[in-house]
């Protein structure tokens, strides 16, 4: 891949992976809390 190209497309997907990932985390971290106050 030498030639990268930003399209709108590109972007959305990169945002979409991104939130993937916030969204994942804010799972871990509820279930981590949840958890602990169970205990």
């Amino acid at each position: 891949m030498t030639e990268i190209e930003w399209t709108p497309v590109r972007i959305k997907s990169v945002i979409n992976d991104s939130f993937r990932v916030f969204a994942i985390f804010v799972l871990v971290v509820i279930s981590v809390i949840t958890v602990i106050n169970a205990e």
